[in-house]
């Protein structure tokens, strides 16, 4: 509008009862427009839900806040879940799923600035799973699993490769280790009996 001052437009008044019901107005418009990634359409699906959760809002853009504090009498309420999702032309479950994955995507990016930007542009494209288990993960395991959500699915493939083979090779040197030991206590060819339940040597 800076730019463009010649260009009439109208403002309009709206009261929310809270920033939840501010925030979930504004990603379901956001929803609108259709240039949208399915990263960007889920994220923005999970924020609505996310935010409707918490808030006492039960309306949408074109309800006012009276109608919606007091809907009529007879009209049962649907759980949120269900109005983003008729709201959206989506299932309930992805609705669910899409609440997740917002929560992932924020607690990446607090490990991280930036790494939303990253995930919902396709700049990288991590799997809707691993993005929203961090949300679910302890602080401490967090950057870890953010660091992963970078890697290429090749990358991941040759890191676990590299994991069993180090594994592998681990076994390997404890067996080969426990050998050594036995050998060490049992020399071949010495003659043992069993004495009250324990080895004893038998003596020359």
């Amino acid at each position: 509008m800076q730019e463009h001052p010649e260009i009439p437009y109208k403002t309009f008044e709206m009261e929310f009862p809270d920033r939840y019901a501010v925030l979930a107005w504004i990603c379901h418009n956001q929803l609108g427009r259709r240039n949208l990634t399915e990263e960007q359409k889920k994220y923005l699906i999970g924020k609505q839900y996310n935010s409707e959760k918490k808030s006492d809002f039960r309306g949408n853009q074109y309800t006012s806040t009276d109608e919606s504090a007091c809907p009529p009498k007879g009209d049962k309420q649907k759980r949120t879940w269900e109005k983003v999702a008729e709201e959206n032309h989506v299932g309930k479950k992805y609705v669910y799923n899409a609440g997740r994955y917002a929560d992932g995507v924020d607690a990446a990016d607090e490990i991280e600035p930036g790494i939303r930007q990253d995930i919902l542009s396709g700049k990288i494209a991590p799997t809707a799973k691993d993005v929203s288990e961090v949300a679910d993960a302890e602080p401490e395991e967090r950057p870890e699993m953010v660091r992963r959500l970078r890697m290429t699915k090749e990358e991941k493939n040759e890191e676990l490769r590299r994991m069993r083979e180090i594994g592998e090779s681990l076994r390997t040197a404890r067996k080969v280790t426990e050998e050594s030991i036995n050998h060490s206590r049992h020399p071949q060819g010495t003659p043992l009996c069993i004495q009250s339940g324990r080895e004893v040597g038998v003596h020359r």
